[in-house]
């Protein structure tokens, strides 16, 4: 009967231990659960602020736009070229020459047409808000004209008087009187000179242009030695030449 207490006792001791140790894993669960790793936070950087200033068309550019034009006998390519504002240089290089007496009376070459727009070239990308300068006029930049010669003095079919523009404003022509010492007197019509722009005033007869104006006088009118006389619209002398 011994021996089967001491089974009983072993068993007890058996049944008690693994209790225990089922009681203290448990205990060591609890207490010591897994660690869960954080995620480390990412630092937001703040994006760049978009800019302002946003991309606009400039004006466009002009170019030249040509017309046929026949020279005139007795005209010089120096002449037609301060016709047209521009230089002989530019000229020649329009009608690729090389040579300006190469040019006779009656041929046939192309000259800057103002009668016509300009062809406007790409625009280019100006950012809208950038500080443009500004200048401010000062009286030498209103318009003003000047007598630059009288051509072909004598000469009905050539006498002209070749005016032009000065300063950088425009100047409208219309009601202006052109006079000379015997009492002739020529009324401009709705016409406007440009900065550096040239006209001519032709003393024959013909059909008025841009650039050319005809006083339909029946024969030449000027004489060496005399002065010519221009005055606006409202009688206030703005020019005058004397004639070599």
């Amino acid at each position: 009967m011994q021996w089967k207490r001491l089974t009983y006792y072993l068993l007890i001791n058996v049944i008690v231990s693994v209790c225990t140790t089922l009681l203290v894993l448990s205990i060591w669960d609890r207490t010591h659960c897994y660690e869960i790793e954080s995620i480390a936070p990412v630092a937001v950087l703040p994006s760049a602020p978009a800019s302002t200033s946003t991309l606009v068309e400039a004006a466009p550019t002009p170019t030249i736009s040509l017309q046929p034009y026949q020279v005139r006998p007795g005209e010089t390519l120096g002449e037609i070229a301060l016709m047209f504002d521009i230089s002989v240089d530019e000229l020649l290089e329009i009608n690729g020459l090389t040579d300006p007496n190469s040019i006779g009376a009656r041929a046939n070459i192309f000259v800057p047409d103002p009668g016509e727009a300009a062809i406007a070239e790409p625009p280019t990308a100006v950012a809208e808000g950038e500080p443009t300068p500004e200048t401010t006029p000062s009286p030498a930049d209103y318009g003003q004209i000047e007598i630059l010669a009288v051509v072909g003095v004598g000469d009905l079919a050539s006498e002209r008087v070749q005016l032009m523009g000065v300063g950088d404003g425009s100047l409208s022509l219309a009601g202006w009187l052109l006079k000379d010492e015997d009492g002739h007197t020529y009324t401009f019509p709705q016409i406007t000179l440009f900065p550096d722009g040239a006209v001519n005033l032709y003393t024959k007869a013909g059909v008025d242009t841009v650039v050319d104006l005809f006083w339909s006088e029946p024969k030449a009118t000027w004489e060496s030695g005399e002065v010519v006389t221009l005055l606006d619209a409202d009688g206030n002398e703005r020019a005058a030449y004397r004639l070599p």
